[in-house]
């Protein structure tokens, strides 16, 4: 009987082996760069948010009727949206939608935990903008540490998805691509 050339008992094998690496390193890269990006994005909305938490605070104690003005005006020049909710859950403010037309938002993730004092982040998809949002809210509370509720702002993270997607994309068809030379090249030295 005869045997199959060396190159036919090693390629299944090695095709495995390749396709399980390139696949592992899709999954472990997505989730890094993700990961990474969403980081970055939390803090620079975090820090959005403590530069305007003074002026919002001072606004919901002074003139609570400058608050959705101001939103709406901030929410434009930052592109970012700007929502201001009570310790109840009501919206206040909000620099794209009519507070009074918006429901109570005390069931939200990141507004939950912004009532109860932590930073809170959520990334979910807002029927309101009609596209997938990262949130980030922070706890609003006065000089005597009164509880004024959560100041949330969100920014698009819908590039960040398509972006990841058309990466992954990318780097499984340039290692098939690379598969297929690899493939041809060991037919031709065979």
């Amino acid at each position: 009987m005869k045997s199959k050339p060396l190159l036919w008992q090693l390629l299944p094998v090695n095709l495995l082996i390749i396709i399980g690496a390139l696949l592992a390193l899709v999954w472990f890269g997505s989730a890094t760069l993700r990961d990474l990006f969403f980081d970055h994005m939390r803090n620079d909305l975090e820090a959005r948010a403590r530069l305007i938490e003074a002026t919002v605070v001072n606004l919901l104690r002074v003139s609570p009727q400058e608050l959705q003005p101001y939103c709406r005006q901030l929410g434009r020049q930052s592109g970012s949206r700007i929502t201001v909710i009570d310790p109840d859950g009501k919206v206040l403010a909000d620099s794209r939608e009519d507070p009074a037309k918006m429901s109570n938002h005390a069931d939200r993730p990141e507004i939950r935990a912004a009532l109860t004092g932590r930073i809170g982040m959520n990334l979910r998809f807002s029927n309101t903008m009609g596209e997938d949002m990262y949130y980030v809210a922070i706890p609003l509370t006065s000089e005597n540490a009164q509880e004024l509720g959560a100041l949330r702002l969100a920014a698009s993270a819908g590039s960040v998805v398509q972006t990841m997607r058309l990466m992954n994309l990318k780097i499984i068809l340039g290692g098939l691509l690379f598969l297929i030379l690899a493939a041809l090249a060991s037919l031709l030295v065979s």
